[in-house]
């Protein structure tokens, strides 16, 4: 029997981006400190939104930990890569 709804397209959510998630990521990555980078990680981790089981909430592109088809694994490297592009561009204004 022939249906009249209309599917919903779901595309992925953007990475949450604030100014506050942008500076705690350039902390970070000046940091050398194990304790002090880890602390700032959750501060990064709430900051944005990330849910309990995305730990670390950003994870390298090298990364294969979850393997190719683990989605929270993609989202967790699509973050960091929102988080740099957004570093790389806000660093390069006069």
């Amino acid at each position: 029997m022939p249906t009249a709804r209309t599917p919903i397209i779901r595309f992925p959510k953007a990475p949450y981006i604030t100014p506050l998630a942008i500076d705690l990521f350039e902390k970070m990555q000046r940091c050398r400190d194990s304790e002090r980078w880890w602390a700032l990680h959750r501060q990064l981790h709430d900051e944005v939104k990330a849910r309990p089981w995305e730990w670390p909430c950003i994870m390298d592109d090298d990364d294969d930990s979850g393997g190719p088809d683990n989605p929270w694994a993609r989202r967790m490297q699509r973050r960091r890569r929102a988080l740099e592009t957004v570093l790389r561009g806000r660093t390069r204004r006069p």
